[in-house]
């Protein structure tokens, strides 16, 4: 812990922070990022994941799923629409595995 250069307040942050085991959720989340990388060609040094687990799931309102990916697709519209176009027919992503989704708006914290 404390290792992070960067962006250690940013708003998507707080998610973590206020999980039972900030620390693990992160790992847990970056454990999934690190998977995605490899199968995009990526270099992602999962060294820098710590080895802490942790078993609960984080609670994400529907209404910030859905900020995201609409988010995600206007900068991928701008960024890589080749990309963009791989996801045409995906009308909501599934969450990554340590989310569970509830009802909801986009969160407080989220920058709009």
């Amino acid at each position: 812990m404390n290792k992070t250069k960067g962006y250690t307040k940013h708003p998507q942050l707080i998610r973590f922070s206020n999980s039972p085991s900030p620390v693990g959720s992160i790992a847990v989340y970056l454990q999934v990022v690190h998977s995605e990388a490899l199968k995009r060609g990526y270099n992602f040094d999962k060294s820098k994941i710590c080895s802490e687990g942790c078993d609960e799931f984080i609670a994400v309102t529907a209404g910030q799923l859905e900020y995201e990916w609409k988010h995600l697709k206007a900068k991928l519209k701008v960024r890589s629409p080749e990309q963009l176009k791989k996801f045409k027919d995906i009308k909501q992503p599934d969450p990554h595995s340590l989310f569970h989704i509830i009802p909801g708006p986009v969160e407080y914290w989220e920058v709009v």
